[in-house]
């Protein structure tokens, strides 16, 4: 996920692949396949999405997608796609406002995906506009409303990017959800013992 993140996989693939990662890679291919998912196939459809700036329907592009992981899994993948459609908007999210939460596991993989890319590419951003304390805090205080396996899913790949994990760590909602999950600090000392409190 780190690699993901730090080399801007499109968050669709970001989000299906958390969801489902035997998806990132079939062994077992026969001689026939001439396109099958491979991490480097995966690669190659998220600069096509990236390059068209596609973020929620790859639907008019399946052809190249077929061409690069094998039509079954491009099906697959696609059909995915339409439940990220769904999403409530991710800057709601940052930006404090009120959003439903999703119940379904699918849906809440490809929201925290979207949570991550967004805080990511937000946090990297040049100029005027980066991420904020404030919004990092608002996305926190959303995400402690998840199940717990889902928070820990979020946090630990927040914590896992140098800059945007010191910031993590001064966001009061998370301080406060931290505070009450001995299992995650003593699961995730490592990552802890790099932050900046």
């Amino acid at each position: 996920m780190r690699y993901a993140l730090n080399h801007g996989v499109n968050p669709l693939i970001l989000g299906y692949l958390s969801y489902d990662s035997s998806k990132l890679c079939r062994a077992e291919v026969g001689l026939d396949v001439l396109a099958y998912p491979t991490p480097r196939s995966w690669m190659a459809v998220s600069n096509v999405l990236n390059a068209v700036g596609e973020t929620v329907d790859p639907g008019p592009y399946s052809r190249l997608i077929k061409a690069n992981i094998g039509e079954g899994d491009a099906a697959e993948f696609i059909a995915w796609c339409k439940v990220y459609s769904k999403l409530p908007k991710i800057e709601d999210i940052f930006a404090g406002r009120k959003v439903a939460y999703p119940g379904a596991p699918d849906v809440l993989f490809a929201l925290i995906s979207g949570i991550i890319s967004y805080a990511v590419s937000a946090y990297k951003m040049d100029g005027d506009r980066s991420l904020s304390l404030t919004e990092l805090d608002n996305m926190c205080r959303f995400v402690n409303g998840f199940p717990k396996d889902y928070i820990v899913c979020t946090y630990r790949n927040i914590l896992q990017i140098e800059g945007l994990r010191d910031m993590l760590v001064n966001a009061e909602a998370f301080i406060s959800w931290i505070k009450k999950s001995d299992d995650f600090v003593r699961n995730n000392r490592k990552l802890l013992d790099q932050c900046k409190f």
